[in-house]
């Protein structure tokens, strides 16, 4: 991820290179999302597998946790660039600055992985994961892309396309809406982690049953607050979404991987995860543009979004009511033979 940001912010200018200039652009943009895409799943399940019975919930949460922080610090950075330097100064190359400043993250990502080993369980990896994942585990596939679409659609409504659908249907400037947009996500910081503890406690089906039956219960109202304009309207309608949006990332990674078995998980988490993210979410303006311009009802995202809820709402009821011990007794044995060796 960081190296095509480093490539992005050394890019020449269409004037140097011409129409190869857009080009590599785009290509560069597609290389971020498909580093990220790859790497989230795989992150959240380093993160589940190595925690502590009991706080599985816990540890996984952080994955999105740094993924809604990493947001933050993104818009922080263009915060500074455009108070310190002139308009001029940012269109000639201060925006490069957080591109290239971004190769720092890669060499967070090599100190990370040179100085922290992975414990597994002893088993035989598979050997053609994709097929294998498949093959035998594509009914968990479909479970699990049913589990993400509220938080697919609702991520990039709440987040993404409301500003500007809150600019269309009720006039609020961008930069207002912007505003909202960054307290909202600001707060639900600490909503992500909590939401990941609270599944430790009571269970991961209770919590994601209580956020998709709200998420599917409270879209249309929340945002017919958002469609009035009034500013406080706008904040209060965007933070509820806001927090059911985080609430239900926080429990995601350990409720996904509780679901696939060690010699796949990657694989499956990772498919049905990007799968469900791209088509459901990754489309939601689009989908959420286009449903205004054909019904002419301004609430019609509101409408998807509530539909989106409801297949979540779904995918948990499908989850079993007792949690899996996959991860236990995979992992058991490693503490066990870790515990023999200190003895010895």
């Amino acid at each position: 991820m960081a190296l095509p940001s480093f490539c992005i912010g050394l890019l020449p200018s269409e004037a140097t290179i011409g129409l190869a200039a857009p080009v590599l652009l785009l290509v560069f943009r597609l290389l971020q999302g498909l580093a990220v895409g790859g790497e989230y799943m795989a992150s959240s399940v380093f993160l589940v597998e190595g925690a502590e019975s009991g706080k599985r919930g816990w540890m996984g949460a952080w994955s999105p946790f740094g993924c809604f922080a990493g947001t933050l610090l993104g818009s922080t950075a263009g915060l500074i660039v455009n108070t310190t330097l002139s308009p001029n100064a940012v269109m000639a190359y201060g925006w490069r600055i957080p591109f290239i400043v971004g190769l720092v993250v890669g060499l967070g990502a090599i100190t990370i992985r040179r100085h922290f080993v992975e414990r597994v369980p002893h088993q035989p990896p598979a050997k053609s994961p994709l097929a294998e994942s498949f093959r035998t585990h594509w009914r968990t596939m479909l479970h699990l892309v049913l589990l993400v679409a509220g938080l697919s659609v609702g991520f990039y409504t709440t987040f993404v396309y409301s500003a500007t659908w809150l600019k269309q249907v009720a006039g609020v400037p961008a930069r207002t809406a912007f505003e909202i947009n960054t307290v909202a996500m600001a707060l639900s910081l600490g909503v992500v982690l909590g939401a990941g503890r609270l599944s430790d406690r009571v269970g991961r089906r209770p919590v994601l049953l209580v956020v998709g039956g709200l998420l599917m219960a409270l879209a249309y109202p929340l945002m017919a607050l958002m469609a009035r304009g009034q500013w406080m309207g706008v904040l209060a309608g965007q933070l509820g979404l806001a927090m059911l949006v985080s609430a239900a990332s926080g429990v995601l990674p350990a409720a996904m991987a509780e679901l696939a078995p060690w010699r796949v998980r990657c694989t499956v988490l990772s498919v049905s995860y990007n799968v469900g993210v791209a088509l459901l979410g990754g489309t939601t303006p689009l989908i959420a543009a286009w449903l205004v311009a054909r019904s002419g009802f301004a609430l019609a995202p509101a409408v998807y979004l509530g539909v989106a809820g409801a297949l979540s709402f779904v995918g948990a009821i499908l989850l079993p009511k007792t949690l899996p011990h996959r991860l236990t007794t995979e992992f058991q044995t490693i503490r066990a033979r870790e515990a023999h060796s200190s003895a010895v």
